[in-house]
């Protein structure tokens, strides 16, 4: 995460989920597994953190051949921010902001 302002940022609160998918079984809301949360402490301007959270693959479903990450950023204010990434083979819908 990039600080691109003037001012030094409050903490962020990151929620880290993933799914698995196969060329058949697309990216499901219902299907997210959390992995984990952590926090970004405050930024000063123009700097960068880095936030690293160890996970394993879910195995659901068993046969996955892909994974969706999704990371839920919580700032102050209780504005979220949702980053969607993927790993291997990932399979979606025609609409992605059905998953999220």
């Amino acid at each position: 995460m990039t600080n691109h302002g003037d001012a030094p940022s409050a903490p962020v609160a990151v929620s880290i989920a993933a799914q698995g998918t196969t060329a058949d079984v697309p990216l499901r809301a219902a299907q997210w597994r959390p992995l984990g949360d952590a926090t970004i402490p405050a930024i000063a301007p123009g700097a960068t953190a880095e936030l690293r959270l160890p996970w394993q693959p879910p195995r659901v479903p068993a046969a996955a051949t892909g994974w969706g990450l999704r990371a839920t950023l919580a700032e102050r204010g209780g504005e979220r921010r949702v980053v969607l990434s993927s790993v291997g083979q990932l399979s979606r819908p025609n609409r992605i902001d059905a998953i999220l």
